[in-house]
């Protein structure tokens, strides 16, 4: 069975502050497969080619397929493994809890 889930700005603004608050909570675990986490690591991934724009994100069958548009106007589709977005994620969560871990 294929399902097709479609989210406005509205929607992933939603769940980016759901996601901010099960953060707050120190025991809480990250999923580093979410959508949010997801899309996380797709702004982080986009942001490195050189500030393109995303036009689709698609995870499925343990791939993320990534529509974007460079600075250029050129539409590019890229297909990577869900594993390497896990990378990019492990990548921002280190760099995130060094910036806000206590201070000593």
């Amino acid at each position: 069975m294929n399902t097709e889930l479609l989210y406005t700005l509205q929607d992933i603004q939603r769940i980016d502050e759901q996601g901010k608050e099960k953060r707050r909570d120190p025991r809480g675990n990250p999923d580093p497969f979410s959508l949010p986490s997801i899309l996380r690591a797709t702004g982080d991934f986009l942001d490195r080619k050189g500030n393109c724009r995303l036009l689709l994100v698609s995870s499925h069958n343990r791939h993320v397929v990534v529509l974007f548009e460079t600075p250029q106007g050129v539409r590019k589709v890229e297909d990577y493994q869900l594993s390497s977005f896990y990378e990019f994620w492990v990548g921002m969560y280190v760099k995130r809890k060094s910036t806000t871990g206590p201070k000593i």
